[in-house]
C-alpha cells in the first residue's frame, strides 16, 4: 500500500483521546458481578477474587468486558449506545459506530511505518488492512503475530487497546488449534466471521492461553 497520510496520525491521536474518556465512562457502568463473571471466563478469578498481576491484564479484562461479554444478546457498547445516544456528527458517535463494528482476530505485521503503524494481514479473513498504532510503528517488525480487536474507520483501523503479542512457539501452536476449532463455525458476513457468541468464546480462549503463558513466564523468571 502507499504510505499513510500524515493527517491520519492527528486524527488517530484525537480519536484515542476521545476513546480514553469514553471507555472510562462505559467502564463505570459495569457492575462488580459483570467484571467477576468476565474474569471467570478469562481464568483470572480464584476464590471469587480477581487475580491480576499488572495493568496490562486489567486492560485485557476491561476490553473483554466491554466488547465480548453479552447479556440479553447485547454487549456493553450496544447497551451504552441505547441508554446514552451520542449527538449527531459527534466524535463519540463516530467512535461508538467503529466500536460496534469491531471484531477480534489474529494478525501478522507485513510492513511497518515508523511512528504511524503497520500494514497487517488478518490471518482468519486473509485480507490486508492498515492499523494506525504508534506503538507498533515504533516497536513492530514484519512477521510479528498478535491477537486483538480492531475498529474500522474510513481511512484506517485502530486497535481497541488490548493487543496481545504471540511470540512463544508453544502458545502459537495452542492458539492455532483454537483457530482451527472455531473456523468450523465461520459465517463470513462482511467483517463478521463468527456469530457474536462464537467470537466471544474465541477471544476468551485466546486470552486465557496468553494469560496462562504470562503467568508461567512470571513464575519461572
Amino acid at each position: 500500500m502507499t504510505s499513510p497520510d500524515m493527517k491520519w496520525v492527528d486524527d488517530y491521536k484525537h480519536i484515542r483521546e476521545v476513546g480514553r474518556n469514553l471507555n472510562s465512562e462505559i467502564i463505570t457502568q459495569l457492575s462488580k458481578s459483570d467484571i467477576t463473571e468476565c474474569g471467570k471466563k478469562l481464568g483470572i478469578v480464584k476464590n471469587k477474587t480477581l487475580q491480576l498481576s499488572n495493568e496490562e491484564e486489567l486492560s485485557v479484562l476491561f476490553d473483554y468486558c466491554l466488547y465480548s461479554y453479552r447479556q440479553g444478546g447485547k454487549n456493553q457498547i450496544e447497551r451504552y449506545i441505547e441508554n446514552t445516544p451520542p449527538s449527531e456528527n459527534s466524535d463519540d458517535l463516530r467512535l461508538l459506530q467503529a466500536m460496534s463494528q469491531s471484531y477480534y482476530s489474529m494478525f501478522t505485521i507485513e510492513e511497518v511505518y515508523p511512528e504511524q503503524g503497520a500494514t497487517i494481514r488478518d490471518r482468519l479473513r486473509n485480507n490486508q488492512l492498515f492499523l494506525m498504532d504508534i506503538g507498533i510503528g515504533k516497536g513492530g517488525m514484519p512477521g510479528m503475530l498478535f491477537a486483538g480487536r480492531v475498529l474500522p474507520f474510513a481511512d484506517f483501523y485502530m486497535s481497541s487497546g488490548a493487543i496481545l503479542p504471540l511470540q512463544d512457539k508453544g502458545l502459537i501452536e495452542e492458539i492455532m488449534l483454537i483457530v482451527k476449532k472455531f473456523m468450523k463455525h465461520k459465517k463470513q458476513e462482511g467483517n463478521l466471521l463468527f456469530s457474536p457468541a462464537h467470537e466471544a468464546a474465541f477471544s476468551a480462549q485466546i486470552i486465557r492461553a496468553v494469560l496462562r503463558t504470562w503467568a508461567f513466564e512470571k513464575a519461572n523468571a
